[in-house]
């Protein structure tokens, strides 16, 4: 694929377009993104995933194939001299730059680089235990390269600030991005897909102990018979053990006939639609995209206010409910005074319409990608 003069060469670099959330706005973003402006290559490094035959036919996409990320630095040296992009753009997902930005030095790169934190990242970095202050100093040395950090929320944001030393100016907060038109459509498609004659609860993400699905779980011990919850998102390869432990869980507290699992599906819309209540118990949140799209619904949330994004999002007691992260007892009161006064879906609906569509925040990329100041 030959370069026009006028365009501009982007190369996106991701880890895998799994059924995660940062895979699904990377597809979503690209899906959109201006090819009169842009020469768009996509380098997947590890699978393919769900989302790898939804990005456009008229773009170059390049699968490496490796096992695990870190084995993928030769590989993308051999990419990025043959592409020779303006800009490369990195999903930070399971520490993709710790391998990216060393390879883009040893090219001696002079081009752009941008990145997108998908997560909190000293909560990521926590996990590594007696490694942390390792892993930590070495961001902060290798994003002293990066021309532009983006982060989904503004506690995302200050996280980079405060523990890894970036400049304010060099990061900036770019919010997840709906496609309401197609949201509501495919919402439309099934119907009586979670039990009428109770009051309807709905969980959405991966089965992984950061999203919190076992504390959910306890919590709805202390509700009536009249609540069930139905837990839509499927088992992970790094962490299938914590599924089964939801499971047990389960049994354990003789809650088979008020919790549900689904598994993964592929238009979890119909479900959003139809929940009385989206429940988010996660442990953190980079920022919580299941919850944009259940609003746009027009179905409220109830949040843990955990490290993330819930904050920019929920307004407590407006459009959501935030309870304090950990509290049992009161997610489930809170759940009972919730469901005896819901908001206005309409209202809910056409409150972050604005803020989240599409090309709003394609065009907020647009805009940094093409930015003379990129450079530092």
């Amino acid at each position: 694929m030959n370069k026009k003069p006028d365009e501009h060469k982007l190369l996106f670099i991701i880890p895998n377009l799994d059924r995660g959330g940062s895979e699904r706005v990377f597809t979503t973003i690209v899906q959109h993104i201006d090819l009169s402006k842009f020469d768009v290559t996509v380098v997947v490094v590890t699978r393919p995933g769900v989302y790898y035959d939804q990005l456009p036919s008229d773009i170059q996409k390049i699968l490496i194939g490796v096992y695990r990320v870190k084995y993928a630095g030769i590989a993308l040296a051999r990419v990025i001299n043959q592409q020779k992009p303006d800009t490369i753009f990195t999903f930070n997902v399971n520490h993709l730059n710790l391998i990216v930005i060393p390879v883009l030095l040893l090219l001696r790169f002079q081009g752009a680089l941008m990145t997108r934190e998908s997560n909190i990242l000293s909560v990521v970095t926590a996990k590594k235990g007696k490694l942390r202050s390792i892993i930590d100093s070495v961001y902060r040395q290798l994003y002293r390269r990066v021309d532009y950090v983006i982060a989904q929320s503004t506690y995302m944001q200050q996280d980079l600030i405060r523990h890894f030393g970036i400049s304010p100016k060099q990061t900036v907060v770019v919010n997840n991005p709906i496609i309401f038109s197609k949201i509501q459509q495919l919402a439309q498609q099934q119907t009586n897909v979670l039990n009428s004659d109770r009051i309807r609860l709905l969980a959405v993400g991966r089965l992984t102990y950061q999203k919190g699905f076992d504390l959910l779980i306890k919590a709805i011990a202390y509700l009536p018979n009249q609540y069930h919850l139905t837990i839509l998102g499927g088992e992970t390869y790094e962490h299938p053990e914590y599924a089964q432990e939801l499971y047990d869980l389960v049994d354990e507290l003789d809650l088979k006939d008020q919790v549900s699992f689904i598994g993964f599906q592929e238009n979890p819309y119909p479900y959003m639609r139809q929940a009385a209540l989206l429940v988010l118990p996660s442990r953190h949140e980079g920022f919580p995209n299941v919850a944009i799209e259940a609003m746009a619904l027009g179905t409220p949330i109830i949040a843990f206010d955990s490290p993330g994004g819930q904050n920019d999002l929920i307004e407590s007691g407006e459009n959501g409910w935030l309870v304090p992260f950990g509290d049992l007892q009161a997610l489930a009161q809170t759940v009972v005074q919730a469901s005896q006064k819901l908001p206005d879906r309409d209202d809910l609906s056409n409150s972050i319409r604005e803020r989240y569509d599409i090309h709003s925040v394609v065009s907020s990329y647009e805009s940094l990608l093409v930015s003379p100041n990129n450079r530092q």
